[in-house]
Parts: C-alpha cells; structure tokens; sequence
C-alpha cells in the first residue's frame, strides 16, 4: 500500500460530493484508492442516500465485508466518537504502537493532514470535536480475508510486546 502524505488532487477515486472535505468523504474515497473501486466501508446515510454521516455511526453501518477490530493494520479506519464523531485512515502501523494516518477536517477546515496517533487516545482537534476512540473498521474483502486472523494476531502480538514493554518500565 502506498502512503498518502499529500492532498488527493486530481485522483480518480475522490470525487466531489456534498459532503466534500469531510473526515467521511476522504475516509470513504482513500479506502476505494486502497483496495479499489467498489470497496464501500459503510451504507450511504439513511437521508435519500446521499452524504456518509456522522462517523461515530460508522461501526454499527458497516458493511458485510468489514469488521471491528480493537487493533489496527494499514487500510484500515479508525473511528472516534464526539458530537459527530471523526474517522482517518491507517496508513502504517509503527514498532513502538503509533500509527500514521490521513484524514481531512481536523485541524483544518476542508483540510488534509497526517498524524501520529497512538492506539486508545482521544482524539484532539481545533475542527473536529474531541471523542474517545471506538473502534477500528478492517476490510475483509468479501468476508474471505485469509490474511486477515494473520494480520489481527501480528498486531495483537505487537500490541501486547508494547504493553509489556511499558508495563515492565512501570516496576
């Protein structure tokens, strides 16, 4: 997967829509530049089909070929919730159990941004509102991930070597 450090400007896959430059419409284009067109992380919002809604919705609107996770691999989308919640997309999971993301409307209004984030912070922004983390949003490709449990348990390892890291730091 290539890592997006700059704005979409001219790609195929962001097109512009009413809901144009926010978090949902940036998060709902990268993951069809990730994985392809077609590859949908939610249902459109009940409101005549238009628009993505509000991102702290997106775990219980996911669609069949995504699941929740409480660890996180490149491709997928974290979820915060907060008056409207916020979503970004992981674009490298580090050693030390940071991520890189990209999103758009957090700090700037409209705006892109990549972030260092850490697993379970909350999330602090001057446009978006501050939330807690809820979840992370895999695709599963169909529900036919093999790679998937692989993938979940290398993070989990590295999660739980991390944990021990700074619990043993702690005594």
């Amino acid at each position: 997967m290539k890592i997006r450090t700059t704005k979409p400007t001219g790609d195929p896959y962001y097109f512009p829509s009413t809901s144009y430059g926010q978090c949902t419409w940036y998060a709902y284009y990268r993951v069809q530049e990730i994985f392809g067109e077609g590859v949908y992380p939610c249902y459109r919002n009940d409101n005549k089909g238009q628009g993505f809604g509000d991102a702290k919705y997106w775990l219980r609107r996911k669609r069949e070929d995504w699941v929740e996770t409480n660890v996180c691999v490149e491709g997928d989308i974290i979820v915060w919730n907060g008056n409207c919640g916020h979503c970004a997309v992981v674009e490298k999971v580090n050693n030390d159990g940071t991520c890189l993301i990209s999103q758009y409307n957090l700090d700037a209004k409209e705006g892109f941004s990549n972030a260092t984030w850490k697993i379970g912070e909350r999330l602090k922004g001057k446009v978006a509102q501050t939330g807690d983390f809820l979840g992370f949003l895999h695709y599963t490709k169909n529900g036919q991930d093999k790679d998937y449990k692989k993938l979940y348990e290398q993070a989990q390892a590295k999660l739980d070597k991390i944990r021990g890291i700074l619990w043993t730091k702690q005594f």
